[in-house]
């Protein structure tokens, strides 16, 4: 028996959520819904409540957050913005070009979304703290998720 959600932090309300719309798109019906559904997964984990989603702040908190080094950092950073990117387009402009590819990558990536923000949730006690401490990393406070330099 898990415990109630109102008695989980926002941070831990943010996972039991997005695991919830990770799920809903293994099931989906198209690759675009799918694609979607995993857009949506990232964001919720990302994204505080009542602030505003932008690709640029996606791609920063996504690349600090999986990214173990300058590079991988930087190739996360693009990849979520190509992939954000479509997304727009599906949710604007009714696109439904998703290809298998696509559809794999934003999985992934909301995966390892995921599975650091788990691993996070034992020491973080709100989506604030998150976003504090991916804002650290982003200007070197820190080197790395949870690595004091």
């Amino acid at each position: 028996a898990g415990a109630d959600f109102e008695s989980l932090n926002s941070l831990e309300r943010a996972v039991q959520v997005s695991i919830r719309w990770l799920g809903r798109s293994i099931v989906a019906p198209t690759t675009t819904d799918a694609f979607t559904l995993c857009a949506i997964t990232m964001e919720r984990l990302l994204i505080c409540d009542g602030e505003s989603t932008t690709t640029e702040t996606l791609s920063d908190r996504t690349a600090f957050l999986i990214g173990s080094s300058p590079d991988s950092r930087a190739a996360v950073h693009r990849a979520v913005k190509r992939l954000y990117d479509i997304r727009s387009k599906i949710v604007h402009a009714g696109y439904e070009g998703v290809e298998i590819p696509q559809l794999i990558e934003i999985e992934n990536l909301a995966l390892l979304t995921l599975r650091e923000i788990l691993k996070l949730s034992k020491t973080l006690t709100s989506h604030e703290d998150l976003k504090a401490m991916l804002l650290q990393t982003k200007f070197g406070l820190q080197d790395g998720v949870g690595k004091e330099k």
